[in-house]
């Protein structure tokens, strides 16, 4: 198995950068400070991979509470997309409130942390209860998670579309060849220190994310 992973992450590492690194290549260099561009791919490919661990983890943590993984596929990434998505509709707002994009990711470390310690463990006690009941539950647990992750990268993509709109492709591509290593090497951390390591593991890649974007 672990040798299984090592080749796929080879594999979707070369298949990477051939479709989304090549092309981008051939596109004019980004301009603007080079200082700032580093920082804005260091968000970028952090929140990618962030992202993804959390995903992966969530799907993990609930598919023995709703029965089956498939259920937990089907439940999870169900409501962890529509939060995003609403999070993302709400990002400007949201962040503003916050007082930042640093102050983001301290609410994400929190409520992820907050689930983790104090929500996840309790989590047995409602095994039995109707599926309905059980998925209503995991959506209670998935949406403020959600909300707070679908602030990131709009809000990111705003702020270069302003003062670097050249560095938009890269950011995007950035974040899309660390959004598909992600997985792998989710699956990885889960099979070598577990399901809570690898969900708590995205805390300091958003913590890092909210460190690096530079202000505006």
């Amino acid at each position: 198995m672990e040798v299984s992973l090592v080749v796929l992450f080879l594999v979707v590492g070369m298949a990477a950068v051939l479709v989304v690194v090549l092309p981008l290549r051939a596109l004019p260099s980004p301009a603007g400070e080079k200082g700032r561009r580093w920082r804005y791919g260091v968000y970028f490919a952090a929140t990618g991979l962030g992202y993804l661990a959390l995903e992966v983890a969530l799907l993990q943590k609930f598919g023995l509470f709703l029965g089956h993984p498939s259920y937990a596929l089907s439940v999870v990434l169900a409501f962890l997309l529509l939060f995003t998505g609403l999070g993302s509709l709400v990002s400007e707002a949201l962040v503003a409130r916050l007082g930042g994009v640093r102050f983001a990711s301290y609410a994400l470390a929190f409520v992820v942390l907050a689930e983790h310690l104090l929500l996840l463990p309790h989590l047995g006690r409602f095994a039995s209860l109707p599926f309905l009941a059980r998925s209503l539950l995991v959506a209670l647990l998935v949406a403020p998670l959600a909300l707070l992750l679908g602030v990131f990268l709009p809000t990111a993509l705003e702020r270069l579309k302003r003062e670097a709109p050249s560095f938009v492709p890269w950011a995007w591509g950035l974040n899309g060849v660390f959004s598909v290593l992600s997985p792998i090497l989710s699956v990885g951390i889960a099979m070598t220190f577990g399901i809570s390591a690898l969900l708590l593991s995205a805390l300091p890649l958003y913590l890092l994310a909210g460190l690096c974007l530079p202000e505006p």
